[in-house]
């Protein structure tokens, strides 16, 4: 009688009992009408034609141009530079408008992953700002340096990627 007992409420207790789902997984899109990428050289938010124009010295066409396709190649990655809309499943698959790849948290959950195949680089890094519900924010910054004849300019930026679900 008394392991029947102890049986029921064992079952009864899983029963209701929710799977975790980690907050990661879902669609994740850019808000409507809001730019999802914010772009920062030496802390302050510039365009990427700004950017372009004052790092590079192009005009602002182009500077718009080869800011859009930096960012696209060696930033974001699998992450459309157009739209920001990226699935995140339980599988640890992510998939986007143009790829589709691996995901991963690491640094206990503070750094996040992304590989995909077909990309300029093997992976893609970001730290991790926020993760809720329904908002995901990520950082990725770097320092580079641009090396000209006769002089080197060392530059941080910073961009920071919001995504809400």
């Amino acid at each position: 009688m008394s392991l029947a007992l102890f049986t029921a409420i064992f079952y009864s207790c899983q029963e209701n009992e929710q799977p975790f789902v980690h907050p990661i997984i879902g669609e994740w899109e850019s808000d409507a009408g809001q730019p999802f990428i914010q772009l920062y050289l030496e802390g302050v938010e510039k365009t990427p034609s700004e950017f372009g124009m004052e790092v590079f010295q192009l005009n602002e066409t182009d500077a718009r141009i080869f800011m859009e396709e930096y960012l696209q190649n060696q930033v974001l990655g699998p992450i459309n530079l157009g739209s920001g809309k990226i699935v995140f499943d339980g599988n640890n698959s992510f998939r986007t408008s143009g790829s589709q790849g691996i995901w991963s948290l690491f640094n206990s959950d503070t750094r996040l992953r992304l590989k995909a195949e077909n990309l300029p680089l093997d992976q893609y890094d970001f730290d991790i700002l926020t993760l809720s519900a329904n908002k995901l924010e990520l950082k990725f910054d770097a320092t580079f340096e641009l090396i000209e004849e006769g002089a080197n300019e060392v530059y941080n930026f910073m961009v920071l990627i919001n995504l809400t679900k």
